[in-house]
């Protein structure tokens, strides 16, 4: 590393492809260039500001510093104090919650393009007959929540997918 700084600081030393470089493994084929890269300047550059604008520019960069900054340090004050207490999930939140993963998972079973794996998934997950609690959000429970009979529900989403997909239920 310490040739590589020479060559950067501009002191003379050996030619860039016959310098030897103290590299992690990952960087071990690494060479330097045999021609230096010509830097482009940008058009945003200080030499070009008129003063005014240097002032100005520097102020943004210190409000921008300084609000990052403020950011980070009430970040680490509310992490320090604990965690935020979490409200507590109403019935109807629970509801809701039902009746999307249901709503959902018909409909990716509706969907042709939905992968035969997922397809199996959700049938294992309509088969089952426990309530939720006991393993997750249950179909059962989902179907309770929402006034429909679990196994009639069950038996026209088998006979859909049999139909749909050709796959048999048994």
């Amino acid at each position: 590393m310490a040739a590589l700084a020479e060559s950067v600081s501009g002191s003379k030393g050996p030619p860039p492809d016959q310098m030897e470089l103290d590299l992690p493994v990952l960087f071990q084929g690494y060479r330097p260039a045999k021609k230096r890269a010509r830097m482009k300047r940008s058009p945003y550059s200080s030499a070009d500001m008129a003063p005014e604008q240097l002032d100005l520019s520097a102020l943004l960069d210190e409000l921008i510093e300084e609000e990052i900054l403020a950011e980070q340090l009430e970040r680490e004050i509310n992490a320090a104090q604990g965690e935020p207490e979490l409200e507590p999930w109403t019935l109807d939140d629970i509801r809701r919650l039902h009746a999307f993963v249901l709503d959902r998972s018909l409909e990716v079973l509706a969907d042709t393009r939905t992968g035969h794996a997922t397809v199996l998934e959700i049938l294992h997950w309509i088969s089952q007959s426990t309530r939720s609690g006991e393993s997750g959000i249950a179909f059962v429970t989902c179907c309770e929540l929402h006034g429909y009979d679990a196994n009639e529900l069950r038996e026209q989403v088998f006979a859909e997918v049999e139909q749909l997909r050709g796959i048999t239920i048994t």
